[in-house]
C-alpha cells in the first residue's frame, strides 16, 4: 500500500494530508511542537495575556482558495473591516478597504481615476483571474482577454508601475508597500504582479483572519505528536 509521511502541520502540510487522504493514500502527519497549526499560530510570547501571531496573521488569498472553498467544512474566517493600512509620515494613512471607493477616498485627487482604472477590472473577474494565476504555469488559458490585460501590468515592476500610473506619494507609497510582498526588489520586473493580485483580492474578497481554535495533539509511543 502507498503511504506518505508529511514533516509539519501548518496549513500547506495539512492542505497536503487532505489531499493525500482523498486519494486514498495512507497518510500521516508528524508535528515536533506541542500545538498543530505552524506559522499559523497564537501564543502568550511575551506577558500572560498578550497573544502574538507566531508567523502569518492575515490571508489574502483564504476566501478566493479553489482549495479552501472545495473543503467540505466552514472556516471560521474573520473579515476586518479594512483589510490593511499602510501610514504616512505626517500621519495619515491609505487604507485598502472592499470599496474601491472608499480606497481612492483616501489617496490623492490626482491618481483616484488611476486606481480605478487600474483595479476595477481585475477586481470585477477575481475569480476568473485566481483561476489562471494558480493554475499551472504552462496550460490554456480560460480567460485569455483577462490574461491580456493583466499580463502586460504584471511584468512590470512595482517601481515602474507605481510611477507610471500614479503621480501623488501616497498611490505611489501604498502600491510600493504591497509590492514588497513579492519579497522581490522594487525595480525587478514581475514584482508588480503580487501587488496586484493582493489588492485586486482584499476589493472582491477581502483579507481574512483565522479565528483560533483549541486542538489537541496525540502522541504515538512518545514520538513526534500527530494531530487527531
Amino acid at each position: 500500500m502507498t503511504t506518505a509521511t508529511i514533516i509539519g502541520s501548518g496549513p500547506n502540510g495539512l492542505s497536503a494530508a487532505i489531499v493525500l487522504a482523498a486519494a486514498r493514500i495512507d497518510t500521516k502527519v508528524l508535528e515536533m511542537n506541542s500545538r498543530i497549526g505552524g506559522a499559523c499560530s497564537t501564543a502568550e510570547t511575551t506577558l500572560p495575556g498578550f497573544r502574538q501571531d507566531l508567523g502569518s496573521s492575515a490571508y489574502p488569498m483564504g476566501l478566493a482558495s479553489p482549495f479552501f472553498r472545495s473543503l467540505p467544512v466552514s472556516i471560521p474566517w474573520i473579515i476586518p473591516p479594512a483589510q490593511c493600512a499602510h501610514p504616512l509620515d505626517d500621519g495619515t494613512a491609505v487604507l485598502l478597504e472592499h470599496s474601491i471607493e472608499e480606497t481612492v477616498a483616501t489617496l490623492d485627487s490626482c491618481d483616484r481615476r488611476a486606481y480605478r482604472s487600474l483595479l476595477k477590472p481585475l477586481t470585477g473577474q477575481f475569480d476568473q483571474l485566481i483561476e489562471e494565476v494558480l493554475s499551472p504555469m504552462w496550460h490554456f488559458p480560460r480567460h485569455p482577454l483577462l490574461l491580456a490585460r493583466f499580463g502586460p501590468l504584471a511584468l512590470l515592476s512595482g517601481m515602474r508601475l507605481a510611477k507610471s500610473f500614479f503621480r501623488g506619494q501616497r498611490a505611489r507609497a501604498f502600491f510600493a508597500s504591497m509590492t514588497t510582498h513579492s519579497i522581490l526588489p522594487l525595480e525587478q520586473p514581475t514584482s508588480a504582479a503580487v501587488a496586484l493580485v493582493l489588492m485586486a483580492a482584499g476589493h472582491a474578497r477581502g483579507w481574512p483572519i483565522l479565528r483560533g481554535r483549541n486542538l489537541g495533539l496525540h502522541r504515538e509511543g512518545g514520538s513526534s505528536p500527530r494531530p487527531h
